[in-house]
């Protein structure tokens, strides 16, 4: 049971690996499926610092290997000249996994406010191997009592599968820049002058007004580039959405609203950008903005008035 358990959290670590790396890289839109209601919100949990091992090395690169690892020793312990020894290493791996967990359930819960379902099925299972592990009568933890060359031979596994774990988990990244190269152009555009730019009141504005990135975007919700864009900004907020104010300006493509321009492209646009500044008036921007670009492909005026309606 502990091998299954152990090759199953070594699955869902190699996703959370996976989606580590697409969130930050090539996001497919604004929210995961992982991500529902105001509690679970397994993107934000993974742009967090607390998801990194170092910048750009997913923590969870590690746990692919660690349990894979975990399965293995307690397939090597159904031989009973290793039982004994795999039982006791087992129990102590998977309870230094059951500490690691109470530390992430607590950063999860007091620092970030948000759940993340994948992590929360990894606790559960470290839960359950320590607990089968106990169960199954240890006896004394020490490593000293252990053969040498079985604890060699568990040291030699966990650590073979923890390299080839984080091997693994970064050929997930598609990042077109290193996150050195990340970080250094961040630094640069931060130790730039502030421009002074003049916006609006009554803009709508999303994030803290002292903010000290501020980012205007112009939009059309029928715009294929601007829903390109619009996901690519998504994980900037989520990740420094103490440190970006973002402003949201509407730039249909049709002469109903928009003298500047002559053909009407995009008949739906105007309408859109209407009920998105409603929206905003009413703190509800956001899911309307999100939902639009979501479903560009069916906007149309029927579409767009039972979306008003939801956001009141």
């Amino acid at each position: 049971i502990i091998a299954i358990l152990s090759f199953i959290g070594a699955g869902i670590s190699l996703y959370q690996s996976s989606h580590f790396f697409k969130i930050r890289n090539t996001p497919d839109g604004f929210h995961s499926f992982c991500t529902f209601g105001s509690n679970f919100n397994c993107d934000a949990v993974e742009l967090s610092r607390w998801a990194e091992l170092f910048p750009g090395m997913p923590l969870s690169g590690i746990a692919v290997g660690f349990f894979f690892a975990l399965g293995l020793i307690a397939l090597f312990s159904k031989n009973p000249f290793m039982q004994k020894d795999g039982l006791k290493v087992i129990t102590l791996l998977s309870g230094i996994a059951v500490i690691v967990s109470l530390f992430y359930l607590y950063i999860m819960r007091v620092v970030l406010g948000q759940w993340c379902l994948f992590c929360l099925m990894v606790d559960a299972i470290n839960i359950a191997n320590f607990g089968i592990a106990l169960s199954l009568k240890p006896g004394g933890l020490s490593l000293s009592k252990v053969q040498k060359p079985h604890l060699k031979k568990f040291a030699w596994t966990l650590a073979i599968c923890i390299g080839v774990g984080l091997l693994v988990s970064k050929m997930f990244d598609r990042s077109p820049i290193s996150a050195d190269r990340e970080a250094l152009l961040f630094d640069r555009i931060l130790s730039t002058s502030a421009q002074s730019i003049e916006i609006a009141p009554d803009s709508i504005s999303v994030g803290p007004n002292d903010a000290p990135v501020t980012i205007i975007k112009f939009s059309d919700y029928q715009c294929p580039a601007c829903k390109i864009g619009a996901i690519a900004l998504h994980p900037a907020w989520v990740k420094y959405k103490d440190k970006i104010r973002f402003i949201s300006k509407n730039y249909p493509l049709s002469p109903e609203c928009n003298p500047m321009v002559k053909a009407n492209m995009h008949p739906f646009a105007c309408q859109a950008a209407r009920i998105a500044i409603c929206a905003d008036q009413q703190d509800q921007f956001l899911p309307v903005y999100e939902t639009f670009f979501e479903n560009q492909q069916s906007l149309n005026e029927a579409m767009l008035m039972d979306e008003a309606v939801k956001a009141g």
